[in-house]
This record gives C-alpha cells, sequence and structure tokens, in this order.
C-alpha cells in the first residue's frame, strides 16, 4: 500500500509541475542504474536474467540522455551524441567482459539509432556516416576476438538500410552534404 501510495505522490508532483524536470530525469537516471547494478551483482546466479537487468538499465540510460535533449531540452546535443557513444561502449565494455552477445547487440542497436533519434534534420551526412563507420569498427574488432554473427547482420542492415533511406529521402544530389568541414 506505501509503494502504491507513493507513486500517487509521485504522479501528482509530476502532474502539478512540483517536481522538477531535472530532478525526474535523475530519478530516472538512479533507478536505470540501480537495474544495472542489480544485473551486474546476479550475473553469477542467473546470467540471462542479469544481463537482461543490465541491458534495461543501460538502455534506460540511452532513453534518459534522448529525452533530456529531445523533449525537454536540458542537454545540448554534442554533450548527448558524447554521452550515448559513451554508454554504447560501457554497455559494449560490460558485454565483453560477461561474453554476452545480446547485451553487445542492444549496445550497438543503441547506437545505430542515436544518430537517426537525434536527428535535427540538417542533412549533415558525412557525421552520420563516420558515426556509422565507428560503430562497424567496434563490431569489425568484436568479431575478431567473437563469434557473434548477429552484430555483423545488424551492422550490414542498419548501414545499408539507413544508406537506402538516406538516399530516398535526397530529393537532389549535393555532393556538398558528403563533405566533412
Amino acid at each position: 500500500i506505501l509503494f502504491i501510495g507513493f507513486g500517487f505522490l509521485l504522479k501528482l508532483g509530476i502532474e502539478k509541475n512540483i517536481i522538477p524536470i531535472e530532478l525526474r530525469l535523475l530519478m530516472t537516471a538512479v533507478i536505470s542504474t540501480s537495474l544495472f547494478i542489480i544485473g551486474w551483482c546476479l550475473r553469477f546466479k542467473n546470467r540471462s536474467f542479469a544481463l537482461a537487468m543490465q541491458g534495461g538499465g543501460l538502455g534506460g540510460l540511452y532513453f534518459i540522455a534522448y529525452a533530456a535533449y529531445k523533449f525537454f531540452n536540458v542537454l545540448p546535443y554534442e554533450f548527448t551524441m558524447i554521452s550515448m557513444l559513451g554508454i554504447c561502449a560501457l554497455i559494449v565494455f560490460f558485454a565483453i567482459k560477461q561474453t554476452g552477445e545480446s547485451l553487445a547487440f542492444l549496445a550497438l542497436l543503441g547506437g545505430f539509432t542515436a544518430p537517426i533519434l537525434m536527428s535535427t534534420g540538417t542533412g549533415n551526412f558525412a557525421q552520420l556516416l563516420g558515426f556509422y563507420t565507428i560503430l562497424s569498427l567496434g563490431i569489425t574488432a568484436l568479431s575478431m576476438r567473437f563469434n557473434w554473427r548477429s552484430l555483423q547482420i545488424l551492422g550490414v542492415f542498419m548501414v545499408f538500410g539507413v544508406c537506402a533511406g538516406v538516399g530516398f529521402v535526397l530529393e537532389k544530389y549535393d555532393p556538398s552534404q558528403f563533405v566533412i568541414s
């Protein structure tokens, strides 16, 4: 009953704007980090459940960074992109440490979708392709150590899918869009 009452109190605080957005984002980050820590502590008892908890916690951090930039305009674009790349690298680190292919898949899926979600509409395709090159090099490095085919397939489909989508989106070709400035 106490938990339900606390939930209603929290909902009321959000609806009446008593709790500022920064505090809401911070609370969500603490909950996501707690999920990851619980998953990390359970990694020897129940491996698949622990990986799911870690993925959920760190995946939550992706969404917090995205929401803080896109919906609430609390974080600047550059910081958010660097944060998302850092979260991706952190998840890959823990995936390597635990030999967790599903965790690495989640990290790279988030890494490939981050620039699409964060798109400002400026049409800077060189930056997008540069970001994808970094992720593809990461997949190549992982492929040298592990035989995780799902990551290779994800990389191929995301890069070619986005490039095909970019081709359909462009109404006219402008070479200046593909020059790094």
